[in-house]
């Protein structure tokens, strides 16, 4: 077929922009919420509230269960070992 344009011929399993983009900004905030973690530690030492650090810890927690959430499963179905998901 010749009139056929090149994007029939994508992998269906390639993300769109905005799919990799949110990914982007999930792992940025991994590093952020360490800084502000370190800035806690910081001033605590410098005398500050103990809910610096407390604060920051709970960010990059968070930052992580960001990134876990969103990575890619592999499926169970192989193995044998579905559970209704």
């Amino acid at each position: 077929m010749e009139g056929a344009s090149d994007c029939q011929d994508r992998p269906v399993s390639e993300p769109s922009f905005s799919a990799r983009l949110s990914r982007a900004l999930d792992w940025a905030g991994l590093p952020t919420s360490a800084f502000l973690l370190w800035i806690g530690i910081r001033d605590y030492r410098a005398g500050a509230s103990v809910g610096w650090p407390i604060g920051g810890v709970l960010l990059v927690l968070t930052s992580l269960w960001v990134v876990w959430r969103g990575l890619p499963r592999r499926s169970s179905n192989r193995s044998g070992n579905d559970q209704g998901r």
